[in-house]
Formats: C-alpha cells, sequence, structure tokens
C-alpha cells in the first residue's frame, strides 16, 4: 500500500545491514573529532541494524530527536537522507521531513549535501561545510560532517546516514509536481460523512501519487500534509497515522509526536480512546467519539470538547512493509448539543 511508505517508511528506513551491528558504541556527546564522529554515524547505523520492527523504529526516531540522548547532544544530531537528497529523518526538525535539499549549498556556495550523497556511496567519507550557527557565538564556521550509505532490508531502499553539527536548510526544497488534490479538503470536513470522505478520499490519493512520482518524491509530500490551511491540514482538522500498537508515525498537526506511543492515552473521561480508533479501523473502518482539549476553544482545558474521528486500517501489499498494518485516521471537533 504505497501510503505506508509515503508517511511509514521513515519509521523503519534507518535499519542498515547487520554486519555493522558490533561496533564499538560512541555517543552523540563523546564526538570530539573526526574518529568520535565516524564512530558516532557507524554506531548509530549499528543500532538502527538491530531494529527489525516498526515499532521499536519509532521509539528509536523518538531518540535521535531528543536531547542528550546517545543521538543527539547539543548540535550534533543525526540526518538519514534517501539517494536523490530527500530527508527521510532529520534528528533536529522532524518538520524538514520530506524536504528535497539536493540542491543546498552552504555559505561559501559548495553543494555539501552532494558531497555527502557521493561520500556515504563511496563506503563512507568526510565532507566539510561552512555555516555560522547563530546559536552558538564560538563555533567554529567551518565543521565536519561524516555520511555513510547503507542498505535498509525493511524499507527497500539506500539511505544515507549524515552526522554533524548545524545546517541551515531554511532555504532546501524542490518545487511539487503537478498531482491533483482530493476532492473533499480538510477545510471540508463538517460531520460525518465528510469526514469519511476526507479521510477515504486522502487514502486513495497517496496511492495514486505514489503511483505517479514514486516513493522517493512523494516524501516531498509530508510538508504539504501539514500545511496549515492547505488542502490536508484546517485548523483542528489533520490527518494521523499510527501502528495497532499505538506508535506514531505520522502526526499531520505536531510533528514532534511521531515515534510516542500514545495507546493507553484517556480523553477526559477516562476512556482509553485511542485503542476505540484501533479497535474500528480494523472492523472495516468506523467513527469514535471521545473528549479532547479543542486548541481552538478557550475554556476547555479541564473538561475537553466532543471529537470524532474516523478511522481505517491499511495492510501493506507492497515488497517494503509487506504484510505491515496502519492505522490512518482524522477527526473533527462537535458542538455539545449534538454530541450523541
Amino acid at each position: 500500500m504505497p501510503v505506508l511508505a509515503l508517511l511509514g517508511l521513515a519509521a523503519s528506513a534507518l535499519w542498515a545491514h547487520p554486519a555493522a551491528a558490533q561496533v564499538p558504541k560512541v555517543t552523540a556527546g563523546q564526538v570530539t573529532d573526526r574518529e568520535t564522529l565516524q564512530g558516532f554515524v557507524t554506531y548509530a547505523a549499528s543500532v538502527a541494524a538491530s531494529i527489525t520492527d516498526i515499532n521499536q523504529g519509532s521509539q528509536l526516531i523518538q531518540a535521535v530527536r531528543t536531547e542528550g540522548s546517545d543521538y543527539n547532544f547539543g548540535n550534533m544530531y543525526l540526518i538519514f537522507m534517501t539517494l536523490d537528497g530527500q530527508v527521510f529523518i532529520h534528528g533536529e526538525d522532524p518538520n524538514l521531513d520530506g524536504t528535497n535539499v539536493f540542491g543546498v549549498v552552504d555559505e561559501d556556495g559548495n553543494p555539501v549535501v552532494q558531497q555527502m550523497l557521493a561520500a556515504g556511496a563511496a563506503g563512507g567519507g568526510f565532507v566539510e561545510w561552512c555555516w555560522d550557527d547563530p546559536n552558538d557565538p564560538n563555533d567554529p564556521r567551518c565543521k565536519d560532517s561524516y555520511a555513510l550509505q547503507h542498505f535498509s532490508p525493511v524499507a527497500g531502499v539506500d539511505l544515507v546516514v549524515v552526522g554533524g553539527y548545524y545546517q541551515d536548510l531554511s532555504g532546501a526544497g524542490q518545487p511539487l509536481p503537478p498531482v491533483p488534490l482530493p476532492e473533499i479538503s480538510a477545510a471540508d470536513v463538517v460531520d460525518r460523512e465528510t469526514l469519511r470522505q476526507f479521510v477515504d478520499g486522502t487514502v486513495v490519493w497517496l496511492r495514486d501519487l505514489v503511483g505517479q512520482v514514486g516513493f522517493e518524491r512523494a516524501n516531498e509530500w509530508k510538508a504539504l500534509l501539514r500545511e496549515e490551511g492547505g488542502h490536508f491540514k484546517s485548523g483542528p482538522i489533520y490527518l494521523f497515522i499510527f501502528t495497532p500498537q499505538g506508535f506514531v508515525i505520522f502526526h499531520g498537526a505536531d510533528a514532534w509526536r511521531e515515534g510516542r506511543q500514545v495507546l493507553d492515552n484517556t480523553d477526559f473521561q477516562g476512556r482509553m480512546f485511542v485503542r476505540d480508533v484501533i479497535a474500528v479501523a480494523q472492523g472495516g473502518g468506523g467513527f469514535v467519539e471521545y473528549f479532547w482539549d479543542d486548541p481552538t476553544v478557550q475554556g476547555d482545558e479541564d473538561t475537553g470538547t466532543p471529537k470524532v474521528s474516523y478511522a481505517v486500517s491499511l495492510r501493506s501489499d507492497l515488497p517494503v512493509f509487506q504484510g505491515v498494518e496502519f492505522i490512518v485516521g482524522a477527526g473533527f471537533y462537535r458542538d455539545q448539543s449534538t454530541f450523541l
């Protein structure tokens, strides 16, 4: 199912080959020179190589983005990219996931991303880039990165993992291809029927998108799925994807929630609504009603506002993620007087 490749690939795409599993442990906080930088990247790949379950992959993504973890310390973090320069996992800013950075140059005009991809393809290597970190007045302007290419057996694609310091990717991105959008947008959702049409239509569109532009290019649409006022997000109406075990794979409102487990989350009345959403999705698709804090409403922080979510279950029939199940859905808030 292409939707899995588009939004779930990131959670399972970090795994290098198992031969790397015996390298020494070097953490982000231990990086002091080129040797330890290379060791850090190689160690991170070895940890990823030991993971074959997408739920464990979600936990690793959470660790990669957690300051003070083995994979993120100060301005030392990891970036995983496809061979054509699209960010799969950004350790510092999940909102950059899906961004095409192939054409990024540093302050000296060097095509550093292309150099990283080439170094990774050559068996691993260092690339110097020159950017001034505005948050660190004492950092050297030019710094080292280390890039290593590996094959992900779970995702079925080659990736390049880069470890290094601050990088300015604010100007990254390439124009997206003109792919027709679904008929029903997030702004059109006003009741159960339009909510169902929004979710079902988006799933069909995602399938078509991947078929037209391929897995890697389709990944760039993740930013569009989060764009406020865009086709897929309107205020509190957005898409979500998680596994049947409750690990968040994609969150249209808050990318930082991705990788967290929410299986036992309760609403304001103590209902484990995530479990209910999973149950109705696995039962053929359906609605769940619960109380949740509406960010557009003042004064419901203690009681919540009635919310209805619709979700479906999808199982991959592609070579990548063969047989893996995902829960895809969205929700909208209802007026108390019409809540049943």
